[in-house]
């Protein structure tokens, strides 16, 4: 067995103990002035993904209206403190095409719906994204 073939079976493992199902929704922005649109020549499509939730979420209560504003909480007055992050297996994706600053993951448990921050490979064919929340659909 090769080194990538290993590298390989571990990732799949983690996935299969770990991971959850996210709808992978592709993204552009063609020149800094534009609006981020869906990627036509990038398929929307049903990736696994490691979900690590922020390191707290407070539910502010009553003091919604005054903390929300400062904080910058959302209109359920709650506010998250940390990053949420997925970890990806990069075989999902086509070869040269990995995820991007802009794409959308949608979480198919919750209906969460997220943006990628950041993206950093770990050089053994995953990936980790930083993600900021933009809104929960009906699931």
């Amino acid at each position: 067995m090769s080194w990538d073939d290993l590298v390989a079976s571990a990732s799949d493992a983690c996935d299969e103990a770990f991971a959850e199902a996210f709808e992978f929704r592709p993204m552009r922005q063609l020149t800094v002035n534009d609006p981020v649109s869906p990627d036509p020549g990038r398929a929307v499509r049903e990736v696994l993904a490691i979900y690590g939730a922020p390191a707290s979420d407070i539910d502010l209560g009553q003091l919604r209206p005054q903390v929300s504003r400062t904080l910058g909480g959302d209109a359920t007055g709650r506010v998250s403190i940390g990053t949420p992050r997925i970890g990806v297996d990069l075989r999902q994706f086509a070869p040269g095409e990995p995820p991007r600053k802009g794409d959308k993951f949608m979480r198919k448990k919750t209906g969460d719906v997220f943006s990628a921050k950041d993206y950093q490979p770990d050089g053994q064919g995953r990936a980790v994204l930083s993600l900021a929340h933009l809104n929960r659909e009906s699931i």
